[in-house]
This record gives structure tokens, sequence and C-alpha cells, in this order.
């Protein structure tokens, strides 16, 4: 398995398609991703894992800078999309090391993530 880092601006628009089809596999009840691969905010990274030419996996990293209490913090959120096929193979948690590596190296102040499953919260609890 690959992992290669992307920022949004780089993911063609034949990438965006095939994401597109990868989160709408995990997530077919949520009508805005019949249109696009994220929910509200298009990511800042894209860190994509493929097997072969075949997406596996995605980790998406958010970033904002906000005022708390007079002083200015950098804010990671994070989202996952794991294909059905590879749940239970290490995936999650490969993507989820890599994206946390970036993270430590770029300086951020705090990571926020949001589960929908048990196995998401394993993962982001470990």
């Amino acid at each position: 398995m690959k992992i290669k880092r992307y920022t949004f601006k780089q993911l063609s628009i034949k990438l965006k398609e095939e994401l597109r089809k990868e989160v709408l596999a995990n997530f077919p009840k949520i009508k805005v991703f019949q249109t696009r691969f994220y929910y509200q905010i298009p990511p800042d990274y894209m860190f994509i894992a493929k097997i072969g030419n075949k997406i596996v996996g995605q980790r998406y990293l958010t970033t904002k800078v906000r005022p708390i209490d007079g002083k200015r913090y950098k804010i990671g959120g994070i989202g996952v999309s794991i294909n059905p096929n590879f749940h239970g193979k290490g995936v999650g948690q490969k993507l989820t090391q890599v994206v946390l590596n970036f993270i430590e190296s770029h300086e951020y102040d705090f990571v926020m993530a949001a589960t929908s499953n048990k196995i998401a919260k394993h993962i982001m609890e470990s």
C-alpha cells in the first residue's frame, strides 16, 4: 500500500471523482457525497492510500487558525473514509499515523476528529 499526500489544488477532476465514489460507498445516505467527496469545507490536504491503482482509503486534513483568549491557534480537522472491502485491514491506522506525523511536523496546536462508527473511534483513541 502506498500513501500519497496532495493539496486540494493538486487533485485532478478524475481523482476527485474517484474520491467521491469511495466516500459515497461508505456514506450512501449523505446527499452531499453525490456531488463531492468532502462534507462542507474543501480539505487543505488529502492523504490517499492505494494498492496498485485502486483507492483503498483516504484521510483529509482541513486547517483553520482561530483566536482563543487572545492567542491564535492552528487547528486541524481530520476525517477518514476506507473502502468497505478494506475495513479491518490496517488502512485506517496507517493513514492516521501518516496524517498525525504530518500534523506534528507542521506545528498544529489542536487536532479534532469526528467519528461515525466504532472502528474509527478505536483508531482515533489508539
